[in-house]
């Protein structure tokens, strides 16, 4: 048998045979041509492979051999994906895998079956997949010794565990074996989690976990109830954050837009309040009333408004408040102020002249800080003292029952009116308020029911009780937006 004579070389062009191309065998014949070139060719790709394999072993890190070729970091980024399945935890220490058993890992309690990630092991060809057993443990399903390149190219994301939690790992190795080679399990700089000195990333879905944070904090009206953001104070953000906007106008127009009262979203007249929560604030930068001119302070707060409600009073009333609508109240009391001139409370809220100064000099001052009307006016059932009647405000007390969700010092058959407790009083947090910046009682819409002189207020020890008309309470209003 006789074997043809290659020698190693990149042939650009391949010969083709035509139709009347005589058939000749031997070293130079026509038939062996193409064979000639085609193994050439070859012989010239096994030199190339040869060196790139022996250029790979030279450097067993993969972050290694990216730095040396100097190959753009965020281009080998590109080629990650995340992992198919997701481990229940991540070790923190060697794990004794002959001995196995259902143990504690990283604060998560094992089980047969789960999926467990050891990335610690003293014998680092240990390092990988493992399923939980009650005895020894095996390796997990598609990332044993017989499947090539599980993990290469892949983000292991951790969504549990005290210590790994929102933590990315990566394989630093792109030519292994499970099982015998030793394998290197690095910690990202990229996270889906926002945290400290991570890169946000996002995940499988497209989303970071901020996102997520976000999407689950979709809030209907009845969602709204049970958002837990104001029952701690500073959980809150800046509406200019949400909205990605710069003004505070911008913001009360994006209000506007999501309360779909004139089919700004669409025909339904459906709100739509997602990604709006409790305890989210603007803060205003002043309010003039046309003889005093409240700015804001950094170190007081003073004129923070914060979200505390979402249609608390749609539906209701003889003229009925049919719009939908956002629920603020200011965070500390922007003023103090008497409820009337003499000590009494004939007529209840609606009779008072602390009314009249907000639903009038300071309501018009507050529509200018808002950027615009913006404020929605709501008929609301208030004690007239020893009756009740739908009254319309724009800027308003809360009342004792719209603060506590109850009568206390109110009147029992007109306190409580149709107002439910606003949510953003759920706890203590936001009922508690300040004036430049110490503790200071402040006045609810609420006649004491005992009393032709008293108001009802909130201490500044934070419980229910009441004052003399006359006296200077802190003044922090709410008010509506549509």
């Amino acid at each position: 048998m006789a074997f043809l004579t290659v020698v190693k070389l990149w042939v650009e062009n391949i010969w083709r045979v035509e139709t009347n191309t005589p058939w000749v065998g031997g070293e130079e014949g026509t038939a062996n041509i193409q064979t000639k070139q085609l193994a050439a060719r070859t012989l010239f790709l096994k030199d190339f492979a040869d060196e790139v394999a022996a250029a790979r072993e030279s450097e067993p890190s993969l972050l290694e051999r990216i730095k040396k070729t100097g190959v753009e970091p965020m281009k080998i980024m590109a080629k990650f994906g995340y992992i198919a399945d997701v481990p229940v935890a991540a070790s923190t220490e060697n794990v004794d895998v002959t001995a196995g058993g259902l143990l504690t890992m990283d604060g998560v309690e094992l089980d047969v079956g789960n999926l467990v990630f050891l990335k610690d092991q003293t014998d680092k060809t240990q390092n990988g997949f493992w399923e939980v057993q009650t005895g020894a443990w095996n390796r997990y399903a598609g990332y044993g010794p017989e499947d090539t390149d599980c993990f290469t190219y892949k983000f292991i994301y951790m969504r549990t565990g005290t210590a790994n939690a929102g933590i990315v790992f990566f394989l630093d190795k792109d030519v292994y074996a499970v099982g015998e080679d030793e394998l290197e399990f690095k910690e990202s700089l990229f996270s889906p989690d926002d945290l400290p000195g991570k890169v946000i990333l996002r995940d499988q879905e497209g989303k970071s976990n901020e996102d997520k944070k976000l999407s689950s904090s979709i809030l209907t009206l009845n969602q709204s109830l049970t958002t837990h953001a104001g029952d701690v104070d500073g959980w809150g953000r800046n509406l200019l954050d949400v909205f990605k906007v710069t003004t505070i106008a911008d913001a009360m127009a994006e209000i506007r837009r999501r309360c779909n009262n004139n089919g700004e979203i669409d025909a339904s007249g459906i709100p739509d309040f997602r990604g709006i929560l409790i305890g989210d604030y603007l803060d205003l930068p002043s309010i003039d009333d046309g003889t005093t001119v409240y700015t804001w302070s950094d170190d007081y707060k003073n004129l923070r408004i914060v979200v505390s409600g979402f249609n608390m009073y749609k539906g209701a009333a003889d003229t009925e408040n049919d719009k939908n609508h956002l629920l603020f109240t200011f965070r500390n009391c922007v003023l103090t102020r008497r409820m009337n001139p003499t000590d009494t409370n004939a007529g209840g809220w609606a009779a008072s002249e602390l009314k009249t100064y907000l639903d009038g000099v300071f309501g018009l001052g507050l529509k200018v800080a808002l950027g615009g009307d913006y404020l929605y006016p709501v008929y609301r059932l208030l004690s007239t003292k020893g009756s009740w009647a739908w009254n319309l405000n724009t800027v308003f007390l809360p009342t004792e029952h719209e603060v506590w969700g109850t009568s206390v010092w109110s009147e029992v058959d007109y306190g409580g009116g149709f107002q439910a407790q606003y949510p953003i009083f759920r706890g203590t947090a936001y009922k508690g308020k300040r004036f430049n910046g110490s503790r200071y009682w402040w006045w609810h819409g609420s006649p004491y029911a005992a009393s032709a002189a008293h108001f009802c207020e909130c201490h500044y020890t934070i419980h229910a009780s009441s004052t003399t008309a006359s006296a200077l309470g802190g003044v922090a209003p709410a008010f509506c937006v549509a």
